[in-house]
């Protein structure tokens, strides 16, 4: 009995391998299919011609680091919301960026994991942290389809206003049916009496959140996806000088590829299908060539932008890590402010 059990986790882990596997063999040939034309008599010594200027490409990471330190801002902004002692700069920066890394891991959950843990043993209620994440990425993706309604390559500006005002409006009424209303509430409780027990606490913590938070986050996650929309276009400038023009049309393929690349589990971090997904949607705005290049080479702008992200915590004010004291830390024997902390109650 017991080799049987490991024996269907092994099939199942193969067989969840296997269908990865397969459905990244599906985007590799999509891309190929609408780019092998466009690739036809092109040699490797073309690619040459495409080096990035390092102006643009200075400009654009540099707008791209502060875009990640934003984004660990607003976790923190998140996590006070919900009632949470607030954790200081530098255990910000630290425990976003370090539990950040865990989306590679291959599965959904390992980031929140990592936010719960590194919280708690900097002070941080693990599940503040967690809900925090959580709750931000369901934000941030929220406000990016907006963005990408409004951004889509291919619509006109009549349409593409239409559009990202109806998406807006769907996902407000959405939210606030699921938050602050009766039959939200209904719902949540009945997910709750079928979720995991871990989870229910967070489903719990969703009908105590206040709309005037709400309206702060998805605002700020907004911002967020202009300020990538507006470096990614200045990345692409650095391969093909004046892409500058096309700015709406880059940021919508920027939120196409991320969003894509993200709500695809099968892949970790979206490794391969984000690259696949903006290689599909530069077709038309740029040279094949360029297209290549700018696909690969985006995922690692991102690496290095987060890691410079997470190389400015010793910069910053604050505790180091390990200190003891201060609000929401842990007393010597694991006690305080993580245990002691409730969410807290809309007023």
């Amino acid at each position: 009995m017991v080799w049987g059990g490991e024996a269907m986790r092994h099939l199942k882990r193969g067989l969840m391998l296997t269908l990865r596997l397969a459905l990244l063999a599906l985007v590799a040939w999509a891309v190929w299919r609408r780019l092998g034309p466009a690739l036809q008599g092109v040699r490797v010594q073309d690619f040459g011609q495409w080096r990035p200027a390092v102006g643009p490409l200075v400009a654009s990471t540099i707008g791209l680091t502060l875009l990640h330190l934003f984004q660990a801002y607003l976790w923190r902004r998140v996590v006070i919301d919900v009632g949470a002692p607030p954790p200081d700069a530098r255990t910000t920066v630290r425990v976003y960026f370090v539990a950040g890394l865990a989306r590679f891991i291959p599965g959904s959950l390992w980031q929140f994991a990592g936010l719960a843990v590194l919280g708690r043993e900097s002070g941080i209620p693990a599940l503040a942290s967690a809900a925090a994440g959580a709750i931000g990425n369901v934000v941030f993706l929220g406000a990016g389809v907006v963005f990408l309604a409004f951004t889509m390559p291919g619509l006109n500006g009549a349409t593409a206003l239409f559009a990202g005002t109806g998406v807006a409006a769907g996902l407000g009424a959405a939210g606030w049916l699921f938050a602050a209303s009766g039959p939200g509430a209904r719902a949540r409780v009945w997910l709750a009496r079928r979720a995991p027990e871990r989870v229910r606490p967070a489903l719990e913590l969703v009908g105590r959140i206040r709309p005037a938070h709400a309206l702060a986050w998805t605002l700020g996650y907004g911002a967020s996806w202009v300020l990538l929309g507006a470096s990614f276009t200045v990345f692409v400038t650095a391969f093909v000088p004046g892409s500058l023009e096309h700015f709406r049309a880059l940021s919508g393929v920027m939120a196409f590829a991320y969003i894509g690349g993200y709500i695809v589990l099968f892949a970790p971090a979206g490794i391969g299908v984000r690259e696949g997904i903006m290689g599909l949607a530069l077709v038309g705005l740029v040279p094949a060539p360029a297209i290549v290049l700018i696909s690969l080479a985006q995922r690692v702008w991102f690496f290095a932008a987060e890691l410079l992200a997470l190389g400015t915590f010793p910069l910053l004010p604050g505790r180091r890590h390990g200190d003891a004291g201060g609000p929401g830390r842990l007393d010597p024997q694991g006690r305080g402010g993580a245990e002691a902390w409730k969410p807290r109650e809309i007023q």
